[in-house]
């Protein structure tokens, strides 16, 4: 029989959509899973994040740094519902949920489910995990954590107490598409002549295959403010000197925000000064690799290590980093930069002045080899993940998978008032688990909340 794995994600950022594609693409290697896809349907969480890391940033730190995990739980309940109703209706044997949150409502709702689903929870983003993206109550914590950073995986032994046991520790590593556009293309150049050909109609034939090419990306929402700021900056150089013009062109990745692409394209097609800039609409895989390989270097305005993984593999970058959103993404600026993978640049002036001098062969060949390194032992980890999900469902399950549904549990969860209760329960100990985190005063204390 095979083991049904549900690979989950929610709308917060793109890192997280990328993190599930790639595991989906490992999990379909191996024919013992059966794959099914989950993705939240409430979208206000993506909407709350733009608005707080962009308008709120300072008070988007502090809640990411020192509020618990209990209290979003509390705060967002509303997205418990749906979870419960996936765990009963689709039966996984095992959920990897791409976002912390997801995660922990998943971790709740087997409160109210009739089945021991194996709930697996990810943390994505390099360093040591901060208190709003692990419970300290046990009783929502999920089974095991996949972490992709040594230092998050000592993080929470330190911080939350967590056996070593409960931490799988694997890799990133780009999906084929990314690997075989390099292949396919051998250049740049020949990657440029390609984009041409895929994209027949205007502006797209005036690209030339002589300029450096500059991708400008970073993931969703709060992108075009940024990335507007530094159209602005360029547009701004062009006009004073033509010669750059001549000498720079540039790709903006555009997502589904068809507003942005439009105006974009119409600015091209009617100002001059921004004839040099060529707007993408949504791309699937195979076009985003070849954007990216045919690109010299890229300026991001967020930086997380699934989409870092795939522009090291098809060799755009340096990386320059214009902006990051705070929170969770600054230790993956700090592993960019002490990994000799790009420069941090949050000027736009100083960034035009980056652009015009470009990357010494050093700072090309460094990165490079960087890359690779990083690249080859990611790959390494990644390809025993199956292997340990494996395991761990056959230990979990005593080897039946799919046979793990609780008759009593079944009957139960029709009953109103018991369904009531245990949400008393689990409202109540996460509301003593947030008292306990706010009052204590050493790691005992912290120590009973999570034995609650």
């Amino acid at each position: 029989m095979k083991i049904t794995v549900a690979l989950a994600s929610i709308l917060a950022g793109g890192g997280h959509n990328v993190l599930k594609k790639m595991l989906w693409e490992q999990f379909s290697q191996d024919g013992d899973f059966l794959i099914k896809d989950f993705t939240h349907s409430n979208e206000y969480l993506d909407r709350i994040h733009n608005t707080a890391t962009l308008e709120f940033n300072k008070l988007y730190e502090f809640c990411y740094k020192y509020l618990p995990s209990e209290l979003l739980a509390l705060v967002t309940l509303n997205l418990l519902h749906e979870c419960v109703s996936y765990l009963n209706k689709v039966k996984p044997d095992v959920i990897i949920a791409t976002h912390f949150l997801l995660g922990l409502h998943f971790s709740i709702a087997k409160t109210f489910s009739a089945n021991k689903t194996l709930i697996i929870s990810c943390i994505p983003d390099f360093g040591s995990p901060k208190a709003s993206e692990y419970p300290y109550n046990k009783r929502i914590q999920p089974d095991f954590v996949l972490v992709f950073d040594k230092n998050t995986a000592q993080g929470l032994q330190n911080k939350f107490a967590l056996n070593p046991e409960q931490i799988i520790l694997t890799g990133y590593c780009p999906r084929k598409v990314f690997y075989q556009t390099k292949i396919k293309y051998l250049t740049k150049l020949n990657a440029l002549i390609a984009i041409k050909s895929a994209f027949p109609e205007n502006p797209y034939q005036n690209i030339d295959t002589n300029k450096t090419t500059v991708l400008l990306a970073g993931g969703a929402g709060g992108f075009i403010k940024k990335a507007e700021e530094i159209l602005r900056q360029i547009t701004l150089q062009q006009k004073n000197n033509e010669e750059y013009l001549k000498k720079y062109q540039y790709f903006v990745i555009c997502g589904d925000n068809i507003k942005f692409y439009q105006k974009i394209k119409e600015l091209n097609k009617n100002e001059s000064g921004w004839r040099n800039i060529f707007p993408f609409p949504w791309l699937d895989a195979a076009k985003y690799a070849l954007i990216q390989y045919a690109s010299d270097f890229p300026i991001l305005v967020s930086i997380a290590p699934a989409t870092m993984s795939e522009l090291l593999c098809t060799e755009c970058g340096p990386l320059l980093i214009y902006t990051t959103r705070g929170g969770q993404e600054i230790p993956n600026l700090d592993y960019v930069l002490t990994n000799h993978l790009g420069l941090f640049i949050n000027s736009s002036q100083a960034l035009w002045q980056k652009i015009i001098h470009g990357f010494s062969e050093q700072e090309k060949s460094l990165f490079i080899k960087s890359g690779n390194n990083f690249l080859d032992e990611n790959q390494k980890d990644l390809k025993e993940l199956t292997k340990k999900i494996k395991e761990l469902v056959q230990k979990h399950y005593q080897g039946i998978p799919g046979k793990h549904e609780s008759r009593i549990l079944k009957r139960l969860q029709k009953n109103n008032l018991i369904k009531f209760l245990l949400l008393l329960i689990t409202v109540s100990s996460i509301i003593i688990s947030i008292v306990g985190f706010f009052g204590k005063g050493s790691l005992k204390k912290v120590k009973k909340v999570k034995r609650f």
